[in-house]
C-alpha cells in the first residue's frame, strides 16, 4: 500500500510538472503573438489623428490595405484590389510598423 501511494504521488508530481511546463509555453507563445509586446499602442490603435486623411495636412506616409494577389496564370484574376485607407503617420518608421503590425497580426 505504502508502494502505491508512493507512486500515486510521483504520478501526480510530474502530472503537475507537465502542466506548469504546458502552462509555461502557452505563456511564451501568446507573449510572442501579442502584438502590443511588438509596437507602440499608437501603432496597435492609432488615434483619430492618425486615421484621418488629412490628419498629417498632405506630409508623411500612408498606409494603404488591399485583398488580393497577383495574375499567377492559373486562378481567375480580376485585377489589381481595390486599395483602401487605413492611416497616415508623420514618419516612415510609424508607418512601415503599421503595415507589418496589419500584415502579420490582423491578416
Amino acid at each position: 500500500a505504502k508502494r502505491k501511494a508512493a507512486e500515486e504521488k510521483e504520478r501526480l508530481k510530474a502530472e503537475a510538472e507537465r502542466r506548469r511546463l504546458e502552462e509555461e509555453e502557452e505563456a511564451k507563445r501568446r507573449k510572442k503573438w501579442d502584438p502590443n509586446t511588438h509596437f507602440a499602442n499608437k501603432i496597435v490603435n492609432p488615434p483619430d489623428k492618425n486615421k484621418d486623411p488629412d490628419g498629417n495636412k498632405s506630409k508623411g506616409f500612408t498606409v494603404w490595405c488591399s485583398d488580393g494577389y497577383g495574375n499567377d496564370g492559373w486562378h481567375s484574376y480580376g485585377g489589381a484590389p481595390a486599395k483602401e485607407f487605413d492611416t497616415t503617420y508623420a514618419t516612415k518608421k510609424e508607418a512601415n510598423e503599421r503595415a507589418c503590425y496589419l500584415f502579420q497580426w490582423r491578416n
